[in-house]
Protein backbone atom coordinates (compact mmCIF):
# COMPACT_ATOMS: atom_id res chain seq x y z
CA UNK A 1 0.00 0.00 0.00
CA UNK A 2 1.40 3.35 -1.19
CA UNK A 3 1.71 6.31 1.60
CA UNK A 4 -0.26 7.96 -1.59
CA UNK A 5 -2.84 5.86 -1.33
CA UNK A 6 -5.51 6.30 1.61
CA UNK A 7 -9.00 4.29 2.32
CA UNK A 8 -11.71 6.36 2.65
CA UNK A 9 -15.27 5.72 3.15
CA UNK A 10 -17.27 6.70 0.00
CA UNK A 11 -21.25 5.24 -0.58
CA UNK A 12 -20.56 2.90 2.48
CA UNK A 13 -17.65 1.42 0.68
CA UNK A 14 -14.18 1.33 1.69
CA UNK A 15 -12.34 2.17 -1.84
CA UNK A 16 -8.73 3.51 -2.41
CA UNK A 17 -8.78 7.38 -2.51
CA UNK A 18 -5.77 9.82 -3.25
CA UNK A 19 -5.55 12.98 -1.32
CA UNK A 20 -3.68 15.86 -2.96
CA UNK A 21 -4.13 19.31 -1.45
CA UNK A 22 -5.67 22.04 -3.40
CA UNK A 23 -4.00 24.68 -2.13
CA UNK A 24 -0.64 24.59 0.21
CA UNK A 25 0.55 27.28 2.04
CA UNK A 26 -2.28 29.30 1.44
CA UNK A 27 -5.08 30.55 4.68
CA UNK A 28 -5.95 27.72 6.55
CA UNK A 29 -9.52 27.23 5.56
CA UNK A 30 -7.89 26.30 2.36
CA UNK A 31 -5.53 24.61 3.61
CA UNK A 32 -7.84 22.64 5.64
CA UNK A 33 -9.93 22.04 2.09
CA UNK A 34 -9.05 18.67 0.59
CA UNK A 35 -9.62 17.07 -3.10
CA UNK A 36 -10.52 12.98 -2.62
CA UNK A 37 -9.63 11.84 -6.24
CA UNK A 38 -11.87 8.13 -6.55
CA UNK A 39 -10.70 6.16 -9.69
CA UNK A 40 -10.11 8.87 -11.61
CA UNK A 41 -12.73 11.03 -10.24
CA UNK A 42 -11.95 14.36 -8.32
CA UNK A 43 -14.92 15.38 -5.46
CA UNK A 44 -14.53 18.28 -2.88
CA UNK A 45 -14.56 16.99 0.69
CA UNK A 46 -15.49 19.87 3.20
CA UNK A 47 -13.87 19.39 5.89
CA UNK A 48 -15.05 18.35 9.45
CA UNK A 49 -14.62 20.65 11.64
CA UNK A 50 -17.49 22.92 11.08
Amino acid sequence: MEPEVVYFYTDGSCTPARISWADPGTAEGAADRFLLTVTGYCAPVPRRGR
